[in-house]
């Protein structure tokens, strides 16, 4: 111990290799976990988190050479405190009481019973407030990012505010008791469904029920936002959508669509996703109006040296296809 500080126990050993499983692991968590709230960028692992946090307030068995006076007592303690730290960092641990009671009171008697207070100046997905208010401290976080903020408030205040209530929806039914976010839970289920149904009604139309491949998610066609098109109302004709106009992604898009009998439609800037005989209507489309042009420049066709290369690569693709 230097200067009279004591070190903790992150300054000289944690488990990374079971903090890091742990944190991989967590990506393919898809019920009950905090990042399906909303999408968050460069969102921190809950398991890092946790591991962190716990390790940063618990002391290091060697600053009390009174209870550990061998170098064997010291490593078998923090050995002990890595084996807490192991069962913390697994998912389905993150609700277990009786662990986290345990590890609540090691952190505890490291702080001398005062536990302190934690706050992220920017908390993002709300990780860090998240893991600290599970560990039984006091957390808060802000951002600049009101999207964060809303985050936040969703992950960490509201449940805390409206624990163990009941919900605020007519038709609750019999039940009375509700713990922890329960109730909170219930309302936001039933009027998220109320408010998916009013959606529905308004603009159901505009989203055809299409039953797409399994592998390609087997969801309704959505449009991006953005986008500037509404989808079509033909759930087989897929060439009103416009995918992007980033090359690399419209490679990315060129390749799926190979896989299930569409390709990639390209007039000037819009690279748009469509079936083979939607492309053979797009060349004919693209004909009649290099035609009905006006001349200019001096060309007698009226067409530009884009739309003529444009017409000359799709009439070699299209004889490629006939022969």
């Amino acid at each position: 111990m230097a200067n009279g500080c004591k070190r903790k126990l992150i300054e000289v050993a944690m488990p990374l290799e079971a903090i890091s499983t742990a944190s991989v692991r967590e990506k393919s968590k898809l019920h009950g976990h905090p990042s399906t709230l909303h999408i968050w960028w460069a969102r921190r692992p809950l398991a890092a988190c946790r591991a962190v946090l716990f390790a940063q307030l618990v002391d290091d068995p060697s600053n009390f050479p009174e209870r550990f006076p061998t170098k064997d007592e010291v490593d078998a303690e923090r050995q002990r405190l890595f084996g807490i730290i192991r069962e913390l960092v697994v998912w389905e641990n993150s609700f277990d009481e009786r662990l986290l009671k345990i590890a609540r009171e090691e952190i505890r008697q490291s702080c001398g019973k005062v536990c302190p207070k934690v706050h992220d100046p920017f908390s993002g997905g709300g990780a860090i407030p998240i893991e600290a208010q599970r560990l039984g401290l006091s957390a808060a976080g802000s951002d600049l990012n009101p999207v964060a903020v809303l985050i936040g408030k969703s992950a960490v205040e509201f449940p805390l505010r409206f624990a163990d209530r009941t919900p605020a929806h007519p038709g609750t039914g019999e039940r009375f008791a509700y713990r922890n976010a329960e109730g909170l839970a219930e309302d936001v289920r039933f009027y998220g469904k109320l408010a998916l149904e009013r959606a529905s009604a308004s603009i159901g139309r505009l989203y055809p029920k299409a039953e797409l491949p399994p592998d390609l998610g087997g969801v309704r066609p959505m449009p991006s936002l953005g986008s500037g098109h509404e989808p079509s109302l033909r759930p087989t004709q897929l060439s009103a959508v416009q995918v992007c106009r980033s090359r690399r992604l419209s490679y990315c898009a060129q390749n799926l669509g190979a896989k299930h009998g569409y390709s990639l439609i390209s007039t000037g800037r819009r690279r748009r996703f469509g079936s083979v005989s939607a492309e053979a209507e797009q060349e004919r489309r693209l004909r009649k109006h290099v035609m009905e042009r006006k001349p200019d420049t001096g060309r007698a066709s009226g067409a530009s040296c884009r739309e003529q290369r444009l017409l000359q690569t799709m009439s070699r693709r299209s004889e490629r296809e006939r022969g």
